[in-house]
């Protein structure tokens, strides 16, 4: 089998496994299973698409399809090459230029202090050695159902349930000695996010 088969294997196995909106953890080990691939090559795949590709974000146990994940899964650009129309809505500041017309192929980053504080709250759970495997899987999910939440409309729903998941993240993060810091600047840019 060919590498791009391989990966195009992988990455449907993630989006089957995602639960209903294809975005839920995935953990390698079942992954590997299913796929019936050794770890070392599974994992090489899975850092390609993580730094290289965008597709995924994970932690040491377990991944998840981001949303340029689910598009590739869902239609892949090998098949739809040019014939994507984007529009593009800037809510805050931005500075520089952008392409337009047909052809052209530009790679813009736009990172706001909730998607930094996000990141870095899910790197410092997956960095923690006092937390147990399954506390970070536990833990990284809240987390993300979070940063799904802040993507949705701020309705008093979304910001309840919101609210329910930082307050629990907080309090284990809080006991938690090598993260204990991070949580005390990270929580309230989250919470700020929800106008709390």
């Amino acid at each position: 089998m060919q590498i791009l088969e391989k990966e195009r294997l992988v990455l449907r196995k993630i989006y089957d496994l995602g639960g209903p909106t294809h975005t839920d953890m995935v953990l390698i080990d079942r992954l590997r299973q299913e796929l019936g691939m050794e770890f070392r090559e599974l994992n090489g795949i899975l850092l390609d698409f993580e730094r290289k590709k965008g597709w995924v974000q994970g932690i040491d146990e377990a991944v998840w399809l981001i949303p340029g994940g689910l598009r590739e899964a869902e239609d892949p650009s090998a098949e739809h090459a040019g014939t994507v129309k984007y529009e593009t809505h800037f809510h805050g500041s931005f500075q520089g230029g952008y392409i337009q017309g047909q052809g052209g192929t530009q790679h813009i980053i736009i990172k706001n202090e909730f998607d930094e504080a996000i990141y870095k709250l899910l790197k410092g759970v997956e960095d923690s050695i006092e937390l147990s495997p399954v506390q970070k899987v536990t833990l990284a999910s809240d987390i993300k159902t979070v940063q799904q939440l802040g993507q949705l409309e701020r309705t008093p729903e979304v910001v309840e349930a919101a609210i329910s998941k930082i307050d629990s993240v907080n309090s284990v993060i809080a006991s938690t000695a090598d993260i204990v810091s991070l949580g005390m600047f990270v929580i309230p840019i989250i919470r700020a996010w929800f106008g709390r």
